[in-house]
């Protein structure tokens, strides 16, 4: 059995650029993850809230806007009321999504960075350095973020901006080997001094860090990173797109990236209004534990930058756990806006064809958690005619004769006990892994085999509502209500025996799912 006492958790995926809509290569990473943990803490017992705002000054955004001739912050909002339709599609159950530029929210927002800049400068963490900013001279403009081209100087694989999608890298823009502007032009560097804030303390940092549990691959991205012979996290960039302040009597522009501890506590400021308690999550006397879940190119601006600064700014506390994942291809290749490739949650909901569990299920069977995977077209369809049909017509099998139980049967609560109990170790913080997931609810699927009367049909059906639950909320539920239940689903509730409802599985789930024709472009 896992611990009964409960605690609450905050968990925060990483704020997406509102540059466009989520394709599956995103839902595939943090925002299924901290969705699958966050339901399986509550199966629990435990409070788990998953917050979230997007990040609408992140370079991508004046780069589309300008490919599709609209203004950056009408993009920006408009796109960010799309990320929260796809989720909510994909039941990724979020708490508070926050739009920063909304007029509610932008003022707060700026001030959540200008207070944590002004907290840093005063632990006199923040020098000014002059750099070699590239320069295009045809603009007469400075270029960074994804207006710069090049390669990595550590593996020498194409980058646009500050940072390597392949290894993981972080580097400052006058190390971009063959540096370019996007529209071709040699871009030589330009003097041009920026704040930027000391990490003083790496080992310290890598000592927090190790506790975390967070994978050694991961950790040794971050051991690289404060190993540089002057490690360091930028604060301000050239002027330009970003958010505006006035440090030291100057004004600057706040690099959002560099500052991303900003945006978590302003979010953590939201969730504690919201939620009523006494302080922010991220405050040092904070009880609330803290998870943070981004992909593997993001790992130096989280595993560092965010925890290094809350260390250092003297009233907070860093993220107590990380979920990281690797990268999620289609068909071999990266998920690309910029080329098309890419499958959209919004055409998949416009479609209508197939359910978000059945995305679910087959995006856990595939996670990237411990490396590398790939979305396949066919694999997709045969798990859909095949894996995903399958369970929902022994499913609604089940249901179709099952008796009201008199005792609750020690037969079957000592398996379903043992199935959580496994999932509670593939679900931890060390060994959080999807895939193993999706593989105990299809162990359990297949005990519908040895079923040998309509008792044994109500026990295997609320199991299967039990164990499916973190990654399959809507036939969880269904089956659930099904059985006589009321509200959400729960380990504690589990041996209560209660009176199936008649008329079996809701009409949706008798539907015939198909491929969406969103993948015919795939072929």
């Amino acid at each position: 059995m896992t611990d009964t006492s409960a605690k609450q958790y905050l968990l925060v995926p990483a704020m997406p650029a509102p540059n466009g809509r989520l394709h599956l290569g995103h839902v595939a990473g943090p925002y299924l993850n901290l969705d699958i943990l966050a339901r399986h803490l509550r199966r629990d017992g435990h409070k788990a809230s998953i917050v979230c705002a997007s990040d609408p000054f992140d370079s991508y955004i004046p780069l589309r806007a300008q490919q599709a001739e609209v203004d950056p912050a009408a993009l920006a909002q408009e796109s960010c009321a799309g990320i929260i339709d796809d989720l909510a599609y994909m039941n990724v159950q979020i708490d508070l999504f926050i739009d920063p530029l909304a007029a509610e929210h932008r003022d707060a927002y700026l001030a959540a960075h200008r207070d944590l800049v002004e907290r840093l400068d005063g632990e006199h963490a923040i020098r000014c350095v002059e750099e070699q900013m590239p320069w295009s001279q045809s603009r007469q403009q400075f270029v960074s973020g994804s207006y710069l081209t090049g390669h990595c100087p550590a593996c020498e694989a194409a980058v646009s901006g500050f940072f390597c999608e392949d290894c993981g890298a972080h580097f400052e823009p006058d190390e971009v080997r063959a540096p370019r502007a996007r529209w071709g032009e040699e871009v030589p560097g330009r003097a041009l001094d920026n704040l930027f804030f000391e990490i003083r303390q790496p080992e310290a940092l890598i000592e927090q860090l190790q506790g975390t549990q967070t994978p050694e691959v991961f950790l040794d991205i971050a051991r690289r990173h404060v190993r540089r012979p002057s490690p360091q996290v930028r604060v301000t960039n050239h002027a330009g797109w970003g958010l505006p302040c006035e440090v030291r009597g100057q004004a600057r522009t706040l690099f959002g990236h560099g500052l991303l501890f900003g945006a978590v506590r302003f979010v953590g400021d939201c969730f504690a209004r919201a939620a009523g308690l006494a302080c922010n999550p991220f405050d040092c006397d904070s009880p609330v534990i803290t998870v943070n879940g981004f992909g593997i190119d993001n790992s130096v601006s989280h595993l560092v930058s965010i925890q290094a600064m809350a260390m250092a700014d003297g009233i907070s506390k860093p993220f107590d756990h990380f979920l990281i994942n690797h990268f999620y291809t289609l068909e071999g290749r990266k998920f690309s806006t910029s080329q098309g490739w890419a499958i959209w949650v919004e055409d998949i909901a416009r479609e209508g064809r197939i359910p978000s569990d059945a995305l679910r299920y087959f995006l856990a069977s595939t996670s990237p958690i411990h490396g590398r995977t790939d979305f396949r077209r066919a694999d997709f369809e045969r798990f859909l005619s095949e894996d995903y049909a399958g369970l929902l017509t022994r499913a609604g099998s089940a249901l179709a004769a099952v008796a009201a139980p008199r005792q609750t049967s020690q037969v079957w609560l000592a398996p379903v006990m043992a199935a959580c109990d496994e999932q509670a170790q593939v679900l931890s913080f060390a060994h959080f892994d999807p895939r193993a997931l999706s593989q105990s609810i299809a162990r359990w699927e297949r005990r519908f085999d040895t079923l040998a009367d309509e008792l044994d049909r109500y026990w295997w059906a609320k199991g299967l509502a039990l164990l499916a639950y973190p990654l399959l909320p809507s036939l969880s539920l269904a089956l659930w209500h099904a059985l006589g239940h009321v509200g959400e689903v729960s380990r504690e509730a589990f041996g209560q025996c209660t009176t199936p409802l008649p008329g079996g599985l809701p009409a949706p789930f008798a539907v015939a799912v198909r491929a969406p024709a969103s993948l015919e472009a795939l072929s």
